[in-house]
């Protein structure tokens, strides 16, 4: 997400209108792309839980387990951060 915002910062830097066009509608894209990703956050928060409590089963299952809600734990992270 940073790099697309880096871009879109360099929009003033393009001289077709095509261009800026684009950009402007990544731009639209992108910020309801991360509302939707907050606003959904209870929700995420509330499966990485359901995963988390799953009863050990074997092995495999439990590290498949444990490497998703570290992947769930990750993103609840980064949607925390500010964006800038």
């Amino acid at each position: 997400m940073k790099a697309i915002s880096g871009l879109i910062n360099l929009s003033g830097d393009l001289q077709h209108d095509n261009n800026k066009d684009q950009l402007l509608i990544a731009n639209k894209s992108l910020a309801q792309m991360v509302e939707s990703l907050s606003s959904s956050q209870p929700e995420l928060l509330s499966f990485r839980d359901t995963i988390s409590n799953l009863p050990r089963i074997e092995k495999h299952f439990n590290r498949t387990r444990a490497e998703v809600v570290n992947q769930l734990d990750f993103l609840v992270r980064k949607l925390m951060k500010p964006c800038y």
